[in-house]
């Protein structure tokens, strides 16, 4: 297909930057871990997935307001959840809320995760199978 061509005829375009989420994953000892997987979800939608480098470094560019559901605000405040997981290392969960850039960098420190072993009964002892046991933390 071919389109006229006009002449004086004259396209800008503004281009948003957007805003990045920057990170390093190390563990207690401070050491960088390469590998770990990094979910990430804006407004619990739009989620994304990514690996730390070598480096345990992370970045997700180019967030934008304009990428919201109509039915959230542009004027309320960026959220952000950020999920951290790693064979050997217990989650490392974040929510990031800001009213402006979201440009910053950020470090996760990933601890030693345990092993947690037992049986799921019914009200009179009686082991259960087919169960989803969901581990919580509480600190």
């Amino acid at each position: 297909m071919e389109y006229p061509k006009e002449e004086g005829l004259r396209l800008e375009m503004q281009l948003d930057p957007g805003m990045e989420v920057v990170g390093t994953v190390v563990n207690e000892a401070g050491t960088p871990l390469a590998g770990v997987k990094v979910a990430a979800s804006l407004y619990f939608q739009f989620g994304v997935e990514f690996q730390t480098d070598e480096r345990g470094q992370y970045v997700w560019r180019g967030l934008s307001r304009d990428i919201v559901p109509n039915e959230i605000s542009k004027s309320w405040p960026v959220f952000v959840l950020l999920q951290i997981y790693h064979p050997g290392y217990a989650p490392h969960v974040m929510h990031l809320r800001s009213s402006g850039d979201l440009t910053t960098e950020f470090r996760h420190v990933l601890l030693k995760g345990s092993r947690v072993k037992g049986q799921a009964l019914d009200a009179d002892g009686k082991p259960l199978s087919g169960c989803n046991i969901i581990p919580y933390y509480l600190h």
